[in-house]
């Protein structure tokens, strides 16, 4: 989890992912320990992808979380182009559209459990 001074993020089930070809398929389990402080409406991005994605998004979804600040009916995310990092992105309404996630909608020891795969060139 990126953009955040003072914050801690544990592994519950450790990150694991497989290589093969220019083609990487992963899944991480963890838990935000301590939000810190200068998120509000900074976006909220997962780092540290094993791979630099190469050009193009890739795909990620969550597939479990908790301890949000608000009600979200369902939460995604996309691999951002030539990057190792995921930018979340949620609805919060069933009449709502897909939008990023800010940090505001996290708490501290909020969890996720999330998959991802996407080319590295």
């Amino acid at each position: 989890v990126s953009g955040l001074s003072g914050q801690a993020v544990s592994t519950i089930d450790g990150g694991r992912y497989t290589k093969v070809g220019n083609r990487i398929w992963g899944v991480a389990y963890f838990r935000i320990t301590n939000i810190g402080s200068g998120g509000g409406s900074n976006l909220v991005y997962i780092g540290g992808l094993p791979y630099t994605s190469g050009n193009g998004h890739g795909a990620a979804t969550v597939h479990y979380w908790a301890g949000l600040t608000v009600d979200v009916m369902y939460i995604t995310g996309t691999v951002q182009n030539n990057s190792s990092e995921i930018l979340i992105r949620r609805n919060t309404a069933v009449d709502n559209g897909i939008s990023n996630m800010p940090w505001g909608d996290l708490a501290t020891n909020c969890s996720f459990i999330l998959s991802f795969d996407y080319d590295i060139g």
